[in-house]
């Protein structure tokens, strides 16, 4: 099920993501992710949306301006990551669906 996140789904959301940070080269980031800033971001109407597996965030996407100017205003920036158990069973497709239609 793909659903928007939530401020409570923040540490599962951050716990995908700082696995991703620790375990992978997928990202140019080192810095693990609050999951008190994520709950923040959520709250204040970043886009994100989960993907639940029997009411568990399995995954997370989220979107935002890719750079300021003019010229960047129709470029956007996304986020995808899924729990390893998650993969390969086309959540992710989900995800990124989520995204472009909102």
């Amino acid at each position: 099920m793909i659903r928007p996140a939530r401020p409570e789904d923040a540490p599962a959301i951050a716990a995908i993501w700082n696995a991703v940070i620790r375990d992978t080269l997928a990202t140019f980031t080192t810095v693990e992710k609050d999951p008190d800033a994520i709950a923040a971001q959520i709250a204040n109407g970043t886009p994100w949306w989960v993907a639940c597996i029997h009411d568990t965030v399995q995954g997370h996407a989220t979107y935002g301006q890719f750079r300021g100017g003019p010229g960047y205003a129709h470029s956007m920036e996304h986020s995808i990551h899924l729990s390893n158990t998650a993969k390969g069973q086309g959540l992710g497709r989900a995800l990124m669906t989520a995204l472009e239609t909102h």
